[in-house]
């Protein structure tokens, strides 16, 4: 190879690597705004999924001398209600603190159901 064609090809390779090396900083810099972009889209997301609510109606008893009952409704996440088992530990432990015991739990529904079990619930109706 003479001088004049080792030079050139010397450019040529230097130019070759260069563009390579770009692009790839391109491709990771591609890369790491769409994980950015995916994260930024689940924070968003995430507090209206998790601010979706369930609800459940229970039946409580409390004993200590004399036998005392009631009716309440209670707020639970939407993914405490995916699992009705879940769902009554969840509300045992909430309402245990006042000396009731869960005796059962009577449904799991969304909002729209809460306008009707409020006046059978009274004072327990989201108290807990």
């Amino acid at each position: 190879m003479t001088g004049a064609c080792y030079w050139i090809s010397m450019l040529y390779c230097t130019f070759d690597i260069e563009y390579h090396r770009r692009r790839g900083q391109i491709d990771l810099m591609k890369y790491t705004m769409k994980n950015i972009t995916a994260a930024l889209f689940v924070a968003i997301a995430m507090p209206s999924i998790a601010s979706a609510e369930c609800y459940a109606d229970y039946k409580a008893k409390q004993t200590g001398g004399d036998l005392r009952l009631h009716y309440g409704v209670i707020a639970l996440g939407d993914m405490v209600c995916a699992n009705p088992s879940t769902a009554s530990v969840r509300v045992q432990a909430r309402i245990e603190g006042d000396g009731w015991t869960l005796l059962r739990i009577m449904s799991l529904f969304g909002a729209d159901g809460l306008g009707n079990k409020q006046a059978d619930a009274g004072e327990y109706f989201l108290r807990y």
